[in-house]
């Protein structure tokens, strides 16, 4: 991405920041930033978006801010990555409300690959630490990448297990990219942007705010086939990962916990309305079987042909873009079946998504 596109893309986030229905109204829209910041009121009107919601672009300061950060991300080695790039996690582009932006440290290439989101609580017990630690290393041993929110406890534990079992971590964050909260894990946010990646929808700079870690549970269950609850209490912010992963349509598991102990009733509570029970990685691996075999083979270099279903797939994706929810309804099967054979069609490099929508390559 050009340098003039990347600080135009800057400068709408200034302008718009968190408004996402706008956002979703200006990418169905327009077809660059560049045209977004030169659309008079009467475009936005044709494109039915309330003109009053248009701000002045030409302030010399809001350019002057965007050339700031622009040089920030510079200096960060840092990625900008807009809903409408070819690169943007499929996956997470299905949600309801996907970041318009987001902001990367490290390899982006690991926010498209097929992944685990481990979440529980920042004061856990000694056998949720252990089986925050095994059932992450036993992800990066079906070549999951492992999705947690760089907090205290389980996130924490999760994150350093996949780096230590070299496999891939992503961390979601609820500040800037270049502001490590909670401070004490520097040295492992440094480590997981060599060997991970580093992920926020916030502007670089932003600040811890409490506002921002129920949004960044959304990515976090964006990004991931699954969501793994660890260990949690009645009211915390692991729950909303998991009901928010739900109303994507992901997986949700989770540990059974002592009725006894007051910090594992939100697993209980979560089993009780539907979650899968688990009891040890396999079952996580047996719901996530498909599309886990074809990262398998792709991992390997194995060449395999094209199964029947992935066929059926591709014989419904076009040259115009189309949702998954549409494939699925059309092809009569659930969306999470849709979307895995989707992403493992777009490992193969035979489909694309551009802002949320599916096409042949």
């Amino acid at each position: 991405m050009q340098s003039e596109e990347q600080q135009q893309w800057l400068t709408l986030h200034l302008l718009y920041g968190g408004r996402r229905s706008l956002w979703r109204a200006l990418l169905a829209s327009f077809a660059s930033p560049a045209a977004i910041l030169e659309a008079g009121p009467e475009q936005w009107r044709a494109a039915g978006i309330n003109p009053s919601n248009q701000r002045r672009q030409a302030s010399a300061t809001i350019q002057k801010q965007a050339l700031a950060l622009y040089q920030q991300l510079q200096r960060l080695e840092a990625e900008l990555l807009p809903l409408t790039a070819p690169g943007y996690p499929c996956l997470l582009a299905q949600i309801p409300d996907p970041p318009p932006l987001l902001y990367v440290r490290g390899n982006a290439d690991y926010l498209r690959r097929p992944s685990l989101a481990i979440v529980g609580s920042r004061k856990p017990g000694s056998a949720g630490l252990r089986a925050a630690a095994e059932f992450s290393t036993a992800a990066v041993r079906q070549d999951l990448g492992v999705v947690s929110g760089l907090a205290l406890g389980v996130d924490a534990r999760a994150h350093q297990s996949a780096l230590d079992s070299d496999g891939i971590t992503i961390a979601v964050m609820a500040t800037g990219v270049d502001y490590c909260y909670p401070r004490r894990h520097q040295a492992m946010a440094s480590e997981i942007i060599r060997r991970g990646v580093l992920v926020s929808e916030a502007l670089p700079g932003s600040k811890p705010l409490p506002s921002r870690f129920p949004q960044r549970n959304r990515i976090i269950s964006g990004l991931s086939l699954g969501v793994l609850v660890v260990e949690a209490a009645q009211r915390s912010g692991s729950l909303i990962t998991a009901r928010v992963a739900l109303e994507q349509n992901r997986e949700v598991f989770a540990l059974p916990q002592s009725v006894y102990y007051g910090g594992g009733a939100g697993c209980n509570s979560l089993l009780r309305d539907g979650a899968t029970l688990v009891t040890c990685a396999d079952d996580i691996f047996v719901e996530l079987g498909m599309l886990l075999q074809a990262q398998q083979a792709l991992q390997q270099d194995v060449k395999v042909e094209l199964p029947s279903e992935l066929l059926a797939v591709y014989a419904m994706v076009g040259f115009e873009p189309v949702s998954a929810d549409a494939l699925a309804d059309l092809l009569g099967i659930g969306t999470p079946t849709m979307l895995a054979a989707l992403m493992e069609l777009q490992l193969r490099g035979m489909v694309r998504v551009e802002a949320g929508q599916f096409m042949r390559t």
